[in-house]
């Protein structure tokens, strides 16, 4: 029995020993390393009204990925006169909706910034603190929260063929006078002396805020009507609408029936010697033909003692869908958008000014009409305090201008059709 008991102790000691090396080695081996999670791409949508600016905005947009490891941006552009509708489809839909949208400016963002679609940014893109107030007006809500990032500052004036100029012998115009005989000359020449239709009846309200400005007042006429201590009736103010008629002998044959894109291309093509036309302008005409010697100037006051006034506002804003999937994300592209970096590369790639403070365009143009804004400048009345109601205001002018070219209204009746609808909505006229 002895011999058993001490056969069993030293199994029993083996045992424990054995148990206390396993417990050992086990204590001193970690688990096997789990590779790092992969992190997901995200992917942001971008909407847009120019189509005509997709190759430098995908370039731009490289810069921002590229400084972003792990974000994509795609740039989604859609025909200038469908966007708003499908915007607001899309936005009201949500599942369809971007993750940031370029903004009409003014009252063509409030309904959506009112409607909850859109995400406040006052807190969010730390650089809108440097942009000045009559700039973030264009993206300010109802409630007075910012709702995007400024884009670019326009401004309308009159583009103009140097080399045409110059076979006929033509200098740009001083005096109203000087313009139509400059007109004249070049219609008895067989050449088109301005490119403008009146098919798409935005164009309409851009047109009259190249020629209204000088002949309504420009500034001292805002400022009173805003006050409701004159209105559309105004007889200086139908004067304005008139100008528009005293240009049409100069336009194309069959204008009412000639679309904005055709007007361009008479233009760049060199079938036509001017064109009333918008600071964007000047990317597209020369991206369609880079041989074309491109000049400006502003619409030609009644006298030559003093300068031309052009219409001015900011062209609208990127704005963050307010449900989207990807807010951080998002908001740094706001960033990027709101930063001088992103300003000098738009302002480089499309000839444009951007909104941005401190960031000056290099191109020779564009910085011609900047100064031109600077001699005398205005706001474009229509689009910056009219555009609000159900019509807007802007819209009235837009149709009643395109009767006007039927010959079915007069000056007078559109200054009628517009004031009548604005009074719906507009509180010093309802006083």
């Amino acid at each position: 029995m002895f011999r058993h008991k001490k056969w069993f102790l030293a199994v029993l000691a083996m045992v424990v020993v054995l148990t206390l090396l396993v417990g050992c080695g086990s204590q001193g081996t970690s688990p096997a390393p789990q590779p790092p999670a992969e992190k997901k791409s995200v992917h942001l949508v971008m909407y847009s009204w120019r189509t005509e600016d997709a190759e430098a905005w995908n370039k731009i947009l490289k810069a921002f990925e590229s400084a972003n490891p792990g974000i994509t941006v795609e740039f989604k552009p859609f025909k200038n006169t469908e966007y708003n509708t499908i915007l607001a489809t899309a936005l009201q839909g949500g599942s369809t909706a971007p993750d940031l949208a370029q903004l009409r400016p003014y009252g063509g963002m409030k309904s959506f910034a009112s409607g909850g679609l859109l995400m406040p940014l006052d807190d969010k893109v730390a650089a809108l603190k440097s942009f000045s107030k009559a700039t973030l007006d264009a993206v300010t809500g109802t409630d007075g929260k910012l709702y995007g990032v400024p884009l670019s500052i326009n401004t309308t004036q009159i583009f103009y063929n140097k080399a045409i100029f110059e076979k006929y012998g033509l200098t740009p115009p001083k005096t109203w006078a000087e313009l139509l005989k400059t007109a004249e000359t070049l219609k008895k020449n067989n050449v088109i002396p301005f490119a403008q239709g009146s098919k798409d009846g935005w164009t309409l309200s851009l047109m009259h805020s190249i020629l209204g400005p000088n002949v309504y007042g420009g500034n001292a006429f805002r400022s009173k009507i805003l006050k409701g201590e004159t209105n559309f009736l105004d007889k200086d103010f139908i004067a304005s609408l008139d100008r528009l008629n005293q240009l049409t002998p100069y336009f194309p044959k069959d204008f009412t029936g000639v679309a904005y894109t055709d007007t361009q291309a008479l233009f760049f093509s060199e079938k036509a010697a001017m064109f009333l036309g918008g600071g964007w302008e000047e990317g597209y005409f020369l991206k369609m033909n880079p041989k074309l010697q491109l000049g400006v100037f502003a619409c030609p006051p009644d006298t030559s003692d003093k300068p031309g006034t052009v219409s001015s506002w900011v062209d609208g804003g990127y704005g963050i869908y307010a449900k989207t999937a990807h807010p951080q994300e998002a908001l740094k592209l706001a960033s990027f958008l709101a930063s001088k970096e992103f300003a000098q590369m738009f302002a480089d790639a499309l000839l444009r000014v951007p909104a941005v403070p401190g960031v000056t365009p290099k191109d020779p143009l564009t910085k011609a009409m900047s100064t031109l804004a600077e001699k005398s400048s205005t706001p474009y009345l229509m689009l910056v305090d009219f555009n609000e109601g159900q019509p807007t205001g802007k819209a009235t002018l837009e149709n009643s201008l395109q009767g006007m070219f039927l010959k079915k209204l007069t000056a007078a009746q559109v200054a009628q059709e517009v004031q009548k609808v604005v009074a719906t909505w507009f509180k010093p006229f309802q006083k």
